[in-house]
């Protein structure tokens, strides 16, 4: 009788196995206990002049946890079967004798494994806030199992898009679209639907179904059950009881059933498991007719075949201007009734979004500089022309660089809008030059990282540098809160520029590597 189940669980034992014993596993779960008691060990002198230290270090765990996790989870779940999609070896996994729940829980549940392995490494050491005082045993247990149902349920969520996209990329971009959708849009919907009922009193009876689905999925917010778990009152953040438990259990379990279910119909055929290819043949019947190269031919290919080139660059600002027009006049009839905004409060809305903006798409563009190249395996073919690995590498920086333009001039336009008398007569002090270097060197610090792990590692680059810079940014926001303030924004700034030269010299070696590799 049980080996009838032995095929099912074939590749997701082996799996395991390889999640247990291999080498960078236990180094990461190693480092997560190191890096609790780094927590401790860094906090330990306002514990005594707080009468529940080990609440407000619990509190911090659970957020340091919730935002990792989602991070590790978007690279990591969301590449389950994408992967082999891009690989083109998911037709060879179907010609086995596995079936779609056995490819499932080998490539997904495996992982999902992972995670819980990297909580429970964490349990013993939190335990700590025991000793501190005002947190009890049961407190932490709970913490952790909403932690380990909101893993849960992110994974399935990457698995089901991940069968359905034939992109990591895609999938990754719309697991994130989804949290949104689930965590934050509903405050929103709230505020303007349910804000009777959400004032600290008694919650109304009288709703309907749609508001009585925004007021589920809002309690259901893992960070408003952590909050009330940790600081013992009913909801935390809510007017309301809160409990995210049945609602991620039960959410991961549909959305697994879903991808069982649709894994055939998106993963059956080569034409489905491989991503579609563009045509790069000329004329004018697929509209990719184009000028003759610049003499930095390496720039104008990435410029035209990974940004999209100047028609790619239009179609961005127009969509950026729609966008931030349509934030323009939501604000208009929220905050002013109908009246107009003022000219400098539109610049504010101008210079946020296009930061935003600008973020977004800097971090797609570091992931793509060289992971196109590896996807595609054509580093080779570029390490054969007569140019340097450092030619190469700037050139390609150059022809990505290029689509920043449009959000750049944007953030500079609300930027003056916002406040013209500051850009015309207020002089620049030393605080301003320091905050605003230590911003620049994030951006040059996380592309750089972000574009040299791309050469080392295939799956979620940009996960591990954003994860290696949110380290750095917390410990440094402890060491600001601990009165040193200046000092370590100065360190740190020094700290991310030798760090960020460093590996942008060492990108040209890695990328002769990865050509030999091919």
């Amino acid at each position: 009788m049980l080996s009838r189940f032995l095929p099912l669980i074939a590749l997701f034992s082996r799996a395991v196995r390889d999640e247990v014993r291999g080498k960078f596993p236990p180094i990461i779960r190693a480092t997560a206990a190191l890096f609790l008691l780094l927590l401790v060990g860094i906090s330990q002198r306002t514990f005594e002049y707080q009468s529940a230290a080990g609440q407000g270090l619990l509190m911090m765990i659970a957020m340091v946890n919730f935002f990792g996790l989602t991070l590790v989870g978007l690279g990591s779940f969301c590449s389950a079967i994408t992967e082999e999609k891009e690989e083109e070896t998911l037709a060879l996994l179907r010609m086995t004798r596995l079936n779609p729940l056995a490819i499932l829980l080998g490539k997904s549940t495996a992982r999902f494994v992972g995670g819980l392995l990297f909580l429970a490494v964490q349990i013993p050491y939190t335990m700590l806030c025991v000793t501190l005082g005002g947190a009890a045993r049961d407190q932490i247990l709970r913490v952790y199992a909403v932690l380990g149902a909101y893993l849960f349920f992110l994974c399935n969520l990457g698995l089901f898009w991940s069968v359905i996209c034939r992109s990591t990329s895609r999938a990754v971009s719309l697991t994130f679209l989804c949290g949104i959708l689930f965590y934050i849009v509903p405050w929103f919907i709230a505020g303007s639907l349910l804000l009777g009922s959400f004032t600290g009193g008694p919650v109304s009876t009288n709703l309907g179904l749609f508001e009585r689905g925004i007021k589920f999925i809002i309690s259901s917010n893992p960070l408003g059950d952590i909050a009330g778990t940790i600081f013992n009152r009913a909801g935390g953040m809510l007017p309301f009881a809160s409990d995210s438990l049945p609602f991620h259990l039960v959410g991961g379990v549909i959305f697994f059933l879903l991808s069982w279910a649709l894994f055939d119909r998106f993963c059956s055929s080569a034409g489905e498991a491989a991503p579609l290819k563009r045509k790069l043949t000329g004329g004018s019947a697929n509209g990719l007719r184009m000028a003759r190269p610049w003499w930095l031919a390496i720039a104008w290919k990435d410029f035209h075949f990974i940004t999209g080139g100047k028609k790619g660059m239009f179609i961005r600002l127009v969509l950026y201007v729609i966008f931030i027009g349509g934030i323009c006049a939501w604000s208009s009839n929220n905050r002013y009734g109908n009246g107009r905004l003022e000219y400098g409060d539109i610049g504010v809305i101008i210079r946020w979004s296009a930061l935003i903006l600008f973020t977004a798409e800097f971090l797609s563009v570091s992931t793509r500089i060289f992971g196109v190249e590896r996807k595609r395996q054509t580093l080779g073919s570029l390490y054969l022309l007569p140019t340097s690995p450092a030619r190469i590498a700037w050139q390609k920086l150059l022809g990505c660089a290029l689509s920043l333009l449009p959000l750049l001039v944007l953030w500079l336009v609300g930027a003056w809008m916002q406040d013209e008398y500051v850009w015309l007569h207020h002089r620049i002090d030393a605080e301003t030059v320091l905050v605003s270097a230590l911003t620049i060197i994030h951006y040059l610090f996380v592309g750089t990282l972000t574009a040299y792990m791309s050469l080392r590692m295939r799956r979620a680059p940009l996960i591990t540098a954003l994860i290696i810079l949110g380290a750095s940014d917390f410990l440094s926001a402890i060491m600001i809160g601990g009165n040193q303030g200046e000092s370590w924004m100065v360190f740190q700034t020094f700290a991310l520029a030798i760090t960020t030269i460093v590996l942008a010299i060492r990108i040209p070696g890695k990328i002769a590597d990865c050509a030999a590799a091919e």
